[in-house]
């Protein structure tokens, strides 16, 4: 691993551990630490305390995540280095559950919980669902092209390129190593349009229909993931093409289709940060003692099978509900279905 991939890598576990050290400020209403608290609790002492400790924690990951990437730079480990975001991210998530343990015991009564009707004014199904899968038609696009030319292709093929997209690893020509952009992207675009089907079937809406904090929070997620459908589509669709390209373009076009995804998401995410630390009552009426660790959701009672989550951005499984199971099972083939189909 060189000083370029770590220059990859450091942003990503920086995002990780400033997404968790801002999550306690993206609150709902009387939620500190996904618990229904005091309107003054998050000011006290000890709701100040919570929060330091907690940042604290997150911050401590973040920078060993940093020193052990670096460590390891020359190390014959530094393959294995994209782990380190995931153990920080699960580090993250322990911490979270340890304040959300000590802020139960700061606990509220909470509002009266009112559940809205899932028959009300929606979002137009087919209109989301097409944008989601729009991006589809590139994947399609670049795999006819490079099936036209797959006969002139060169026999060592180049699978992975470096931070400044140079290719640094080879393999045979086959039809998994050309395809295998095109077919793990098709599986991750599908991921997203049953994400996107899901938010819009299963969801409660709010009792004031498309003015509801619920409904505008549903309409920002969806935006989301169909620019992170069109994004992914695209970065998917040019590292297929990647090696057919002229040597002066493939690394101009790789770095343009990893950055200009990442922009338009982090560009989306700023307004969804906002609705979510709007103080607002009508945003959760899901009852305190459903939620385990303070970010699992379970309640045979209420008929959505997802809800917002308690903190932070989007939405999190009622893994009560009868098809829960099953949507996390289709959403695990798609992901890792295209990736054993190809090995």
């Amino acid at each position: 691993m060189h000083w370029r991939e770590f220059a990859v890598l450091a942003p990503a576990i920086v995002f990780v551990g400033g997404l968790f050290w801002w999550l306690p400020r993206m609150r709902r209403g009387r939620l500190y630490f996904g618990v229904t608290t005091d309107a003054s609790f998050p000011l006290s002492p000890e709701g100040r305390r919570l929060s330091t400790q907690y940042r604290l924690a997150v911050t401590g990951l973040c920078l060993a995540a940093l020193a052990v990437s670096a460590a390891a730079l020359q190390t014959r480990w530094s393959h294995l280095l994209g782990g380190v975001v995931l153990l920080q991210a699960f580090g993250s998530l322990a911490a979270w559950s340890w304040a959300w343990s000590r802020t139960r015991k700061h606990a509220a009564p909470p509002p009266p919980v009112r559940v809205a009707s899932l028959e009300s004014e929606e979002e137009p199904l087919a209109l989301w669902l097409t944008a989601a899968l729009a991006p589809l038609t590139m994947l399609l696009a670049a795999a006819l092209y490079l099936y036209s030319v797959y006969d002139t292709l060169p026999q060592r093929y180049p699978v992975h390129w470096n931070a400044s997209g140079a290719a640094d690893a080879f393999a045979a020509k086959s039809l998994r190593t050309v395809f295998f952009g095109s077919i793990v992207g098709t599986g991750v675009l599908l991921l997203l349009a049953l994400n996107v089907w899901m938010l819009l079937v299963w969801t409660r809406r709010g009792p004031d229909g498309r003015r509801s904090w619920s409904a505008r929070f549903l309409k920002a997620n969806l935006r989301m993931l169909v620019i992170l459908s069109w994004g992914l589509g695209l970065l998917f669709s040019a590292v297929s093409v990647v090696p057919v390209l002229p040597a002066n373009w493939s690394g101009g076009v790789f770095l343009a289709a990893l950055v200009l995804p990442l922009t338009l998401i982090a560009v989306t995410m700023l307004p969804m940060m906002k609705l979510a630390e709007e103080p607002t009552e009508e945003s959760d009426k899901t009852p305190d003692e459903c939620w385990k660790l303070g970010f699992v959701y379970f309640n045979r009672e209420d008929p959505a099978l997802v809800v917002p989550k308690r903190a932070g951005l989007g939405y999190s499984f009622n893994f009560a509900h009868p098809q829960a199971w099953g949507l996390i099972g289709a959403m695990i083939f798609l992901v890792a279905g295209p990736l054993l189909l190809m090995l």
